[in-house]
């Protein structure tokens, strides 16, 4: 392979080559006379415009001169071999995240391989999505967020049959022709000289709002309120960060917390209703619903349209009666059921004015007017004609009724219901009937015999006022009301005094009151009225007067037979260990039961008894200071509306501990005993603690123990009886254990001359013992080596300082603070040796030793 050629040699004249070393197409060559084979070079790639060009506006490359062929890069080649010009779109133009890289080669023919596939060519990249939004007004639409200078195109859903030009306003927006909310916008920044057409941003408003029509009559007190109903046509929920909406001021539009449109669904979150008092005509507004989402800003609008229409005169519902409560019987009172508020009427005898006028016609629709020579009882033909104005259509003729109708006078209470006080009820008498009449009590109205049974524990005295109308067929005017009062119900009896049962098993309780008077067991709707009362039992009961021939029964009250089911019981209990408790127990129990304990001065005497202060509870404790004697108590039990009953007389008996520590050791040493010494019978109890610190129980099973002190502090010892600790009256014992006594340390021994004095001597500070008493010294001393030992006279301190020495001697030190063995201690052995005599008269002997 020389100059890119390649000779075959020693090739056979008839051998046809196929050379396939990387180029497509080439085949065949005769073989030279001299037995050689030449290759021609690969052609040079194509030239840019002028075998080829690209068309960026639409997207194309043009073939203009020979036949090419092309591919994106790494891609299968496209041939065009005919030789004629073409065109075809590129492939993936400008698609992807980089720029579009095309390579270009001039195919081979059986003559010549084909061009270099090294000439390429780059598409720029296709541009970003311009970042724009739809805004509809006036139900014109807009692209908004347009820049200025800039070419965009559109095309409408998927009719891409042609992009339409459009470019930004001052405003940057762009109205889009012939579309619609609910249609799809595909927008893109139009391709340049040197670029291809952006990538598409599609947009659209996904809300549509519906148009709203109202109609109403002038006057109407209540007009029609209509949801404004945002329809999302797209998969996906919507929710408004910012939301302004906005309508005509004839429209007043409740706005409430709800932005969210679900998918594909609707949202009447707002409500809108035409303001009061608007005129006859016709109105229009238009609803805009501005919203923005994460990208872009919408504002969908609709038409709303209003009619408010003049009012028809031609009036039918109306009726009128003479007003018997005026002075004369010459004032109508016409009910005008469909007039309009405030509108004006005129009135008419027949087809003659009367000239008067209304002045409006209130909201009642009830309207008042004076006629002369008018007659009660009799029939007139009474016209009213509305008056036009630019809210209402005047009629040609008045409007007629026939009235004159005289309402009825006031009725006779006592002629028409008789009270039944026993019964407790109202009844019609014989001759009326009941259908002809209303009676009121409160808030009830009944026509039928009206009973108080139900209410009867209810009722109070302002209830017991009752009004009778007497009723008139519709439309015309019942009489007026009369009121009667009834007696009100008398105060619940009073003096009930009540005898108690005996026992829960025997009827012997009694309720106590003078004259006639009905009970019943508590709740019972049976009231009974013998007075045979001598066999109640335990329980609840209602007591009341009976009703007479002109009053209620009186109100009833509660009361209640009780019986004491637990007494207190009496007891003997030991001066200073008092812990007992009296109880006591009732039945029926019940929230009005109340406890007072009594002292008395004897077993049968308790009405001279004295009231214990506080003692207010079932349960009363013995007072634990009581000295040695006999004391009476009872407890009072009171029960609400029903008196007391008093429990039995409880007998308390306080005598002397005879089980009792007698004595105890004054003090002990640490590890020492402490005695203790018991009057009366095995086994004794005794609470004891250590510096009023954790405490303890000791039995003890004979008269006297002992306890090893094991611990330094004051034990304190304090009598017991069934577990309880007993006052400190019963006896009280403190026993104080100290620390042992150590002695302080005296300084080192010491040599000296004899006939000669010793330094002083001193001892370190003593410890332990009665830190209460002051320390005592004694200095003692023994010549014969420890054997026997003597009191140093007047040696009473820490310090002491011996005389002139001419035998050796010892020294000790005797520290106690107290009498007991625990409290006195000896301090080591100081020794003060004295030289012989002999020594000390040759100072100056020197021993030579030889060597």
């Amino acid at each position: 392979s020389i100059l890119d050629s390649i000779m075959v040699i020693g090739a056979p004249a008839t051998l046809i080559y196929h050379i396939r070393a990387g180029w497509d197409g080439y085949e065949g060559a005769s073989v030279n006379p001299d037995r050689t084979l030449n290759i021609p070079l690969r052609p040079d790639p194509p030239v840019e415009n002028t075998h080829y060009s690209f068309d960026y506006e639409n997207e194309e490359i043009t073939v203009n001169t020979n036949s090419l062929r092309f591919a994106p890069l790494g891609s299968t080649w496209t041939d065009k071999l005919n030789g004629e010009e073409w065109t075809f779109a590129a492939a993936g133009w400008g698609e992807g995240a980089s720029a579009r890289v095309f390579r270009v080669q001039i195919p081979a023919t059986t003559t010549t391989f084909a061009s270099s596939p090294n000439k390429t060519d780059t598409i720029p990249k296709r541009p970003d999505a311009p970042i724009v939004g739809i805004k509809v007004e006036n139900n014109d639409t807009y692209a908004t967020g347009l820049e200025e200078n800039t070419l965009y195109q559109y095309y409408k859903n998927s009719e891409i049959t042609s992009w339409t030009d459009i470019s930004a306003n001052i405003d940057n927006k762009a109205q889009l022709s012939n579309f619609t909310s609910n249609d799809t916008c595909h927008i893109r920044l139009k391709a340049t000289a040197t670029a291809p057409a952006s990538f598409i941003t599609t947009v659209f408003s996904p809300l549509t709002i519906y148009p709203l029509v109202f109609s109403y009559n002038y006057g109407d007190q209540t007009v029609e309120t209509k949801a404004i109903i945002v329809k999302n046509s797209i998969d996906e929920e919507i929710t408004f960060d910012i939301i302004t909406l906005s309508v005509d001021t004839v429209f007043d539009i409740t706005t409430s917390s709800n932005k969210t449109v679900p998918v594909s669904g609707q949202n009447t979150a707002w409500q809108l209703r035409p303001k009061t008092g608007l005129d006859a005509r016709n109105y229009h507004a238009i609803i805009t619903v501005e919203y923005t989402d994460e990208d872009h800003t919408y504002a969908p609008t609709a038409n709303v349209y209003l009619t408010v229409n003049k009012v028809s005169w031609n009036m039918t519902d109306i009726y009128g009666y003479i007003d018997v409560s005026a002075t004369t019987h010459e004032q109508l009172k016409l009910i005008i059921g469909d007039a309009p508020e405030n509108a004006k009427l005129a009135y008419y005898i027949g087809s003659t004015p009367t000239g008067g006028v209304s002045d409006s016609v209130p909201s009642s629709r009830e309207v008042t007017h004076t006629f002369t020579g008018l007659s009660p009882a009799t029939a007139y033909q009474i016209g009213v004609k509305p008056l036009g104005d630019n809210n209402h259509i005047e009629p040609s003729q008045p409007t007629m009724l026939v009235t004159g109708y005289t309402a009825y006078a006031t009725p006779n209470f006592d002629a028409v219901i008789t009270v039944d006080y026993y019964n407790e009820r109202l009844v019609f008498n014989s001759g009326y009937s009941s259908a002809d009449y209303t009676v009121t009590l409160g808030s009830d109205t009944v026509k039928t015999p009206y009973s108080l049974t139900t209410a009867l524990d209810t009722l109070t005295a302002s209830m017991f006022t009752f009004s009778l109308v007497h009723d008139a067929p519709p439309p015309y005017p019942a009489s007026a009301a009369t009121t009667k009062t009834l007696s009100t119900r008398s105060p619940a009896p009073a003096n009930i005094t009540i005898t108690h049962a005996s026992s829960t098993q025997t009827s012997d309780g009694k309720i106590n009151l003078s004259g006639t008077f009905q009970y019943r067991a508590h709740g019972s709707s049976s009231w009974l009225s013998t007075m045979d009362v001598a066999t109640l039992g335990v329980g609840q009961y209602d007591v009341r007067r009976p009703a007479t021939g002109s009053a209620f029964a009186s109100k009833w009250i509660a009361v209640t037979i009780s019986t004491i089911t637990a007494q207190p019981l009496s007891t003997t209990v030991a001066k200073c260990c008092i812990h007992d408790t009296l109880s006591v127990a009732i039945l029926p129990t019940t929230n009005g039961v109340n406890y007072q304990w009594y002292q008395c001065s004897s077993p049968t005497d308790t009405v001279n008894s004295s009231k214990i202060n506080g003692a207010t509870a079932a349960r009363f404790p013995i007072p634990a200071t009581l000295d040695n004697g006999t004391y009476y108590y009872y407890c009072r039990v009171y029960i609400e509306n029903s008196g007391f009953v008093a429990s039995n007389v409880a007998t308390i008996t306080v005598e002397e501990l005879t089980e009792k520590i007698l004595s105890a050791s004054s003090f002990s040493c640490f590890g020492g005993n402490i005695s203790l010494t018991f009057a009366g019978q095995s086994p004794h109890e005794v609470y004891y603690s250590i510096d009023n610190g954790t405490a303890d129980t000791l039995v003890v099973a004979g008269s006297d123990t002992t306890i090893v002190a094991n611990v330094v502090g004051i034990y304190t010892f304090i009598n017991m009886l069934n577990g309880d600790t007993c006052s400190v009256c019963a006896g009280k014992f403190d026993v104080t254990v100290h620390s042992k006594v150590v002695s302080g340390v005296i300084s080192g021994d010491a040599t000296i001359c004899y006939n000669t004095a010793p330094a002083q001597l001193t001892s370190t500070s003593a410890t332990g013992g009665d830190s209460q008493k002051p320390y005592s010294y004694k200095w003692i001393q023994s010549v014969d080596n420890g054997k026997i030992w003597t009191e140093i006279p007047d040696s009473t301190s820490t310090t002491f300082t011996p005389p002139v020495l001419t035998a050796t001697t010892q020294y000790r030190l005797i520290t106690w603070n107290g009498s007991s063995v625990c409290e006195k201690d000896t301090s080591n052995t100081v020794t003060i040796t004295v030289r012989s005599k002999q020594l000390d008269n040759y100072p100056d002997i020197r021993i030579h030793v030889c060597s």
